[in-house]
């Protein structure tokens, strides 16, 4: 499931295009964080590079209430922030 397309619009406005994922191959990637026993795909990955964009992420998903999981899939990837619908 990826992004709702408002929602995904707003974190492009606020990170830029190339900093937003839900592609399936994405989604796939970070479905884990090396625990392999539980997955569960995020609707999709961000990637803040600073404070103010990520309290800016965190305040539109405080808006949409969709929780947000700091994790990385696996040493030696990006750390990302993946978003799961509350519920």
């Amino acid at each position: 499931m990826s992004f709702e397309k408002n929602i995904r619009g707003e974190f492009v406005r606020i990170l830029g295009k190339e900093w937003v994922k839900d592609d399936q191959v994405t989604l796939y990637t970070y479905r884990c964080d090396g625990l392999a026993l539980y997955t569960a795909p995020p609707m999709g990955v961000l990637f803040p590079r600073t404070v103010q964009e990520l309290s800016s992420v965190i305040k539109l998903l405080n808006q949409h209430k969709s929780v947000l999981s700091h994790e990385a899939p696996a040493p030696g990837f990006r750390e990302a922030q993946f978003l799961r619908k509350e519920v």
